[in-house]
């Protein structure tokens, strides 16, 4: 294809938009997928490491709360919430894939 539009005069920029970019949207929509869970992940840490400094407001705070005071089921409740969460971005984020990549007739 890259040759084809060689052959046909397409400068750099039209190629771009014609050719590459269209062909990576998989695998963007791809990547922020995985990067949707990611991120998740690193709030969840980050807020571990702003929890214990005194500034008590997340779920990943509540964890830690209820480890130190041993309460499982308060502890386990706050982990199945971040797991729904992250079924739900990556629910999210894989429709919205399927939304695209159908309005271009690829899905």
């Amino acid at each position: 294809m890259q040759e084809l539009f060689r052959l046909y005069g397409a400068g750099r920029w039209r190629t771009l938009r014609l050719l590459r970019l269209p062909a990576s949207l998989p695998f963007f929509l791809a990547g922020l997928r995985i990067s949707g869970g990611l991120a998740l992940v690193g709030a969840v840490v980050a807020e571990f490491v702003a929890g214990s400094g005194g500034f008590a407001s997340g779920l990943a705070y509540r964890i830690l709360e209820a480890g130190y005071r041993l309460e499982v089921p308060r502890m386990f409740a706050a982990l199945v919430l971040l797991s729904l969460a992250g079924i739900a971005i990556n629910t999210g984020l894989g429709a919205f894939g399927q939304v695209i990549l159908r309005r271009r007739g690829e899905a």
